[in-house]
Parts: C-alpha cells; structure tokens; sequence
C-alpha cells in the first residue's frame, strides 16, 4: 500500500500529469474488463445461483450487488471517460498553464464523493 501511494503521488506531480492521466485511464480499462470478465464467468451458473434466492438469501445478495448490477461497469466507464477528458483539457488547453492542477484537483474534490 505505501508503495502504491508512493507511486501514485509521483505520478501526481504536475511535471508528469500526462503519465498520470494515461496510467489511471489504461487502470480503468483494465478494470471494465475485468468486470466483462468477471460476468461472462458467473452467467454459465446463472439459474444455479438463481435457486439461492430463498433459500441462501446473503449469497444471491453478494452476487446480485457484484455480478447483476451494472455498477462496477458504469463506475469504471464513468472514471475512463473522466479521465480521458481531463487527458485532452491537458493536453489541448492547459499543457503549459499551472491552472489545470487547481481546475483537477477542484473537480476531483467536487467528483469524488458523488
């Protein structure tokens, strides 16, 4: 974990926003298809799982929250698309301005608990 955060607060100097935007994009992509991956396995055993509805309430829960729900996927589109926009503001608009690391960090602040 510390060397997680090492990483990501490296990433996260403004000298290396484009590699920081790019890393957090090819992550988010990874994990839609991770997600696609994770669905496509679980569907085969569908009205297996399906028959715990009643019977073994807690699983069919844990499955409907994590497989079922489309969450995860529009999470993960959400977070790709975030950060593809802010890819392009960077480099189009703000590449040579340090406003894009105040404009970032406003709409991260304003996002993350949404």
């Amino acid at each position: 974990m510390i060397t997680a955060l090492a990483a990501t607060l490296k990433y996260a100097e403004l000298g290396a926003m484009r590699e920081f935007l790019i890393a957090n994009i090819i992550f988010w992509i990874f994990d839609m298809l991770g997600t696609r991956e994770i669905k496509a396995h679980y569907k085969r055993y569908k009205y297996e799982i399906l028959r715990f509805k009643k019977s073994h309430k807690e699983v069919y829960e844990w499955y409907d929250k994590r497989i079922i729900s489309p969450y995860y996927w529009n999470y993960g589109l959400v977070n790709t698309l975030f950060f593809s926009g802010a890819l392009v503001l960077f480099l189009f608009i703000f590449e040579k301005s340090n406003m894009f690391g105040i404009c970032f960090g406003s709409i991260l602040l304003i996002v993350t608990p949404m």
